[in-house]
């Protein structure tokens, strides 16, 4: 990832990330429940000067409704749901944002 915030210095760093996520069918080919999230667990470089490290967090929690379930693997489900994303250490930031998606 390359880092990059206003009044502090910028810089790249490569890491490990962990993902895990798991999607329930509420009612079979209608309604789905899901839940996914990630962390930067390890970092195995940085080009930062000042021994900053960034580490992302993100959970998602999502509903969502089969609008086309073609005979095939093709599916066009309305999702929404919440998601949260932030980070831990010196540097970084802290949001709270809502989305929806259509995937």
């Amino acid at each position: 990832m390359n880092y990059r915030q206003r009044n502090v210095v910028t810089f790249d760093e490569r890491a490990i990330t962990i993902k895990m996520g798991a999607t329930y069918q509420l009612v079979p080919n209608r309604w789905d429940l899901g839940a996914n999230a990630f962390y930067n667990l390890l970092a195995l470089s940085s080009t930062s000067p000042s021994s900053y490290k960034i580490q992302y967090y993100g959970f998602n929690l999502k509903a969502g409704y089969y609008l086309i379930k073609a005979p095939s693997s093709l599916q066009f489900i309305l999702s929404g749901g919440l998601y949260l994303n932030g980070s831990v250490g010196d540097v970084g930031f802290f949001e709270h944002v809502r989305a929806a998606a259509l995937s």
